[in-house]
C-alpha cells in the first residue's frame, strides 16, 4: 500500500493517468451499468506507455489487463520527464516576498505547499499547465477490448511460433546422436522405475520427431514394437507409450 501513496502525490501534481486507468477498472465493477459499446474514453493521458511503480502496483490490485492499457496507450503522447527542470532558477527569479510566504506556510506545517509551488513555477517558467495536456478520447471501451484482444493473440502467435523454432533446434541438434538416445531408452527402461519411464518416453517422442523430420517413420515404428516386444511384460511402460500414441 505505501507505493500507492505515490499516487495522490502524482495526482496533486497533474498526473491524471490513475484516472484513466480507474476508468478502464470500473469497465469490470459487478455494478457498472455503462454501455460500453458507446461510452467514449476520458481524455487519455500522456505517458501510459510506461507506469510507475505504483501504477503498476493499482493494474494489478485491479487485475486491469495490461494488453488493455497497451492498447489505450496507443494515443497517449510521451512526454519527458521533469527531472531536468530549472527549479533552483526558477525559484531565484520569484520575488523575495513571494519565496518568504512559501517559506512561512511551510514553517506552519501546511500540506502541499510544494505541490503548489511546482505548479506555479512550471505554469509560470516552465511553460507547462498544471495538468499535462492530455488527448481527446475517441474509442469506446468495447474497441479498446478489440485491440487488446488482437495484440494478445498476436503475442500468444508470437511466443508460439518462437517455442517451435527453439524446439526444432533442439531436434536437429539431437540427430547426431540418434544411437545414443536409443541406448539411453534401453537403459532406462530396464532400471523400472516410474520416473525412468516417463524420462524414456520423453526420448522416444524426440526420436519420433527425429525419424519424422528425417522421414524415416516407418523405421522408427518398426523399433518402437521391438521395445514392446522386448518389454511387453512392463505394463507400466506399455500404458505409457500407448498414452503418448507410439505404440
Amino acid at each position: 500500500m505505501a507505493e500507492l501513496v505515490n499516487i495522490r502525490r502524482a495526482l496533486l501534481e497533474g498526473d491524471l493517468r490513475i484516472l484513466y486507468l480507474a476508468w478502464l477498472a470500473s469497465a469490470y465493477a459487478e455494478d457498472c451499468r455503462f454501455d460500453w459499446e458507446a461510452t467514449v474514453e476520458p481524455p487519455v493521458p500522456p505517458n501510459l506507455k510506461i507506469l510507475s511503480p505504483a501504477l503498476e502496483q493499482f493494474t494489478d490490485i485491479f487485475e486491469i489487463s495490461a494488453d488493455l492499457v497497451t492498447a489505450a496507450a496507443t494515443q497517449s503522447e510521451t512526454i519527458s520527464d521533469s527531472s531536468e527542470e530549472p527549479v533552483e532558477a526558477w525559484i531565484a527569479e520569484l520575488p523575495e516576498s513571494e519565496r518568504n510566504d512559501y517559506l512561512l506556510r511551510v514553517a506552519k506545517g501546511e500540506n502541499h505547499v510544494g505541490l503548489e509551488l511546482m505548479q506555479q513555477l512550471r505554469q509560470q517558467f516552465g511553460g507547462q499547465p498544471a495538468v499535462l495536456a492530455a488527448t481527446a478520447g475517441s474509442r469506446t471501451f468495447a474497441e479498446l477490448k478489440v485491440a487488446a484482444k488482437q495484440k494478445s493473440d498476436g503475442q500468444a502467435r508470437k511466443e508460439q511460433a518462437e517455442a517451435e523454432r527453439a524446439e526444432q533446434q533442439r531436434i536437429k541438434a539431437l540427430v547426431p546422436q540418434v544411437d545414443k538416445v536409443w541406448q539411453l531408452v534401453h537403459h532406462l527402461i530396464e532400471r523400472g522405475q516410474a520416473k525412468t519411464y516417463d524420462e524414456a518416453i520423453a526420448h522416444l517422442m524426440d526420436l519420433q520427431a527425429i525419424s519424422e523430420l528425417q522421414g524415416e517413420i516407418t523405421a522408427f515404428d518398426k523399433r518402437v514394437k521391438e521395445v514392446e516386444e522386448t518389454y511387453g511384460r512392463k505394463r507400466s511402460l506399455i500404458s505409457r507409450l500407448k498414452k503418448a500414441n507410439l505404440i
